[in-house]
């Protein structure tokens, strides 16, 4: 694993909330500016398909993940 995937799955284990990648990638970027709104978008659904984080819809329209 990337250490830019270490920090997203990080950031999304961390999240009290349910963040979209809008949040998460917002969030990446302050801890490492090279993370790309498209490693984000790639590495939210490997760690889905891993079964690390979990995709949820809660209605408003925006994909949002927990671990």
């Amino acid at each position: 694993m990337t250490s830019q995937r270490m920090v997203i799955a990080q950031l999304i284990h961390d999240s009290d909330d349910h963040p979209d990648v809008d949040t998460i990638y917002r969030r990446a970027s302050e801890i490492d500016s090279s993370i790309s709104l498209a490693t984000i978008y790639r590495t939210v659904a490997i760690l889905e398909e891993a079964g690390v984080v979990e995709k949820l819809d809660i209605g408003d329209g925006r994909a949002r993940y927990e671990a």
